[in-house]
């Protein structure tokens, strides 16, 4: 019965003035209303026009919303996203301890010592044909050497005249001990004395 009431009063309210449409509910969608003492009469007001509940009547208030119900399920999960793009590249790390020092090697082979160049001059000869040799120390091989014609007496120009014919390590008193220079005049003259200059270079070599 009182619902009926309140739809009737709130339609009269509602076609009777825009005003009354305006501010009923109130903003905060309340229903005033005043029910008689007597008779249980009930009316809409509108507070905000200064309406009013007179004192042969009480006032009623109604809410248009009523109390929040409980909160439903949980909804099913949802299918997996995309994998999104890759981040950026972080920053570098700091560097890591020293690691422990690794076992020794195997021993290497021995290598050469005793570095030593010797050198030997022949004598001044008119031989067309000359041979001279440096040997190293006992205990110590040639690992290299060379030569050239020095001029003594006679035409100066004769030593360009003369072409090293052979120039190698040989074994004389012991093995690879010597280096070996054999020289010959391209144009000999039988008068024009000249001598070979021959070193070699010595070191002690392992086995």
């Amino acid at each position: 019965m009182w619902l009926g009431v309140l739809a009737l009063a709130v339609g009269v309210a509602i076609g009777a003035t825009g005003i009354a449409y305006a501010a009923i509910p109130d903003p905060d969608g309340v229903i005033h209303g005043c029910v008689g003492k007597g008779n249980g009469a009930m009316r809409v007001i509108d507070p905000s026009t200064g309406a009013s509940c007179t004192s042969q009547e009480t006032a009623l208030n109604f809410s248009q919303r009523g109390p929040a119900g409980p909160a439903g399920p949980a909804g099913p999960v949802g299918a997996t996203g995309p994998q999104g793009p890759a981040g950026p590249a972080g920053a570098t790390g700091p560097q890591g301890p020293q690691g422990p020092a690794g076992p020794a090697g195997p021993a290497g082979p021995a290598g050469v010592s005793g570095y030593e160049i010797v050198r030997a001059a022949g004598t001044a000869s008119t031989a067309n044909f000359q041979v001279q040799v440096a040997t190293c120390p006992t205990g110590k091989k040639v690992v290299s050497g060379g030569g050239f014609p020095v001029f003594d007496t006679g035409v100066s120009g004769v030593v360009d005249l003369v072409a090293i014919h052979a120039s190698v390590p040989i074994s004389l008193s012991n093995s690879d001990d010597t280096w070996d220079v054999q020289a010959i005049e391209t144009q000999p003259d039988n008068f024009s004395t000249w001598h070979l200059i021959v070193w070699a270079v010595c070191a002690m070599v392992g086995p």
